[in-house]
């Protein structure tokens, strides 16, 4: 019965969010509940709908709920209502917010063709860096999957898997080298500079000249996140680029052109798990959707389910340990120690935002959970009255990296994951581009 209640509450929440969804549109607020819910909320109700014994995912993928883990699902009932308590919370806040909202104008960006050119020579050093860069670390570390792939090749697929995992994985080199810095300029810094030029390529310069640059870098971006042979750097930038076509827009007709993009994403993601594997089609598929549907939740899901018992209230450790991760020093994040402590040999289990409140602070995160709610609608005002300005590309970068806390976590998207390099991008734009 708590099942039928839970998922009747969850209907209610879903179909507010779509009444809200038409007057937010594609922004901050709408992509951080969207991603949210298709990669934590709908999984966490797969996974309770088991556990509840009303219907069972681990039949259709082949694969046990707690195959990969040690620790026990048990009711689901703490992990499906703090879901649900912050779904309120959220869709309640971006209730009182949507006033605000609507009624920030998108200001109308001036016509500056000395800015422009500025912008534009900023965006080929930004490149000359990344390529300088990336050529370096090949000189001294070739480990990046795809240099791999192209010197040695590879003799069967359990191999890629091994070398993309011991890539992203390797902390043995300069901290200048590690692979969390090298995303910075293949994940970030390459695909704005890319999206900066596209930006510039419709609304200033069509020369010819522009236009090999900008086809050059866009396959350059293309080759170096599939080169990962992971998924979700493809997820990444198949929202980036969904955000800076369509975020802020009034016309809800022309976002069913997004249909077929994300057709392709589907693609592309079912090639990369292809390569994983040498079964057949369905199996591939099964794979794809057990990463969806329990895959990526199934961490966050037990972390909700035993903090305060398999481990206590955390406070403000997560934080700190992560900064302190980031500056270099030899200390385990709450990820890399939740691998370990749900049964996992190596890596680490990704932790959202939302999961980082209730398992470091339980029922006060309530608290946060305002606050947090209330500063993404601020943040998105902010976002929208600059969004056709040249500053669009950063922002729909922003708003994707910002999205991914609610799966990846807030201190990981804030350093590794990119945030903090696109406002370094923001800030050199502004200074660079300011008249004197």
């Amino acid at each position: 019965m708590d099942f039928y209640i839970f998922l009747f509450l969850y209907s209610i929440f879903l179909l507010w969010f779509v009444i809200l969804f038409s007057k937010y549109k594609i922004s901050l607020y709408t992509s951080f509940y969207i991603i949210y819910t298709l990669l934590i909320g709908i999984p966490f109700f797969i996974i309770f709908a088991e556990v509840q014994d009303i219907f069972y995912i681990s039949k259709i993928i082949n694969r046990g709920l707690e195959a990969k883990v040690t620790l026990h699902l048990n009711d689901g009932i703490r992990p499906i209502t703090y879901m649900l308590i912050f779904n309120f919370i959220y869709l309640f806040v971006g209730t009182i917010g949507l006033f605000q909202f609507q009624e920030t104008k998108v200001l109308k960006p001036k016509i500056d063709i000395e800015y422009s050119e500025k912008v534009y020579r900023l965006v080929k050093i930004a490149l000359a860096i990344s390529f300088l860069y990336i050529f370096i670390r090949y000189i001294f570390y070739p480990d990046f999957p795809l240099f791999v792939l192209l010197k040695h090749g590879f003799s069967n697929d359990a191999v890629l898997r091994d070398v993309a995992f011991s890539y992203s994985h390797n902390h043995n080199i300069p901290y200048i080298f590690l692979p969390s810095i090298n995303s910075q300029f293949y994940r970030i810094l390459i695909p704005v500079s890319f999206f900066l030029l596209l930006y510039y390529y419709e609304n200033y310069e069509t020369s010819f000249n522009t236009k090999i640059l900008l086809i050059f870098t866009l396959i350059t971006v293309v080759a170096l996140n599939f080169g990962t042979f992971k998924r979700t750097p493809i997820l990444y930038l198949s929202t980036w680029f969904i955000l800076y076509k369509y975020m802020y827009i009034d016309d809800l007709k022309s976002l069913l052109k997004i249909v077929n993009f994300v057709l392709i994403t589907v693609v592309v993601l079912i090639f990369i798990t292809a390569l994983y594997t040498d079964k057949d089609m369905q199996s591939i598929l099964l794979n794809l959707l057990a990463r969806f549907a329990v895959g990526e939740a199934i961490g966050e899901f037990l972390a909700i389910e035993h903090f305060g018992t398999t481990f206590d209230y955390m406070y403000f450790d997560i934080f700190t340990v992560y900064f302190q991760k980031i500056l270099g020093m030899d200390v385990m994040t709450f990820s890399e120690l939740w691998k370990i402590l749900t049964g996992g040999t190596r890596g680490y289990t990704s932790i959202g935002v939302i999961a980082e409140f209730i398992v470091s602070f339980g029922y006060l995160s309530i608290v946060y959970f305002i606050l947090f709610s209330a500063t993404l609608i601020k943040i998105d005002t902010l976002f929208k009255q600059n969004s056709n300005s040249f500053y669009r590309p950063i922002i729909a970068g922003l708003i994707t990296v910002i999205s991914f806390m609610s799966v990846k976590g807030f201190f990981a998207q804030l350093f590794t994951g990119g945030t903090v390099v696109l406002l370094f991008v923001y800030l050199i734009m502004k200074l660079y581009t300011s008249k004197e």
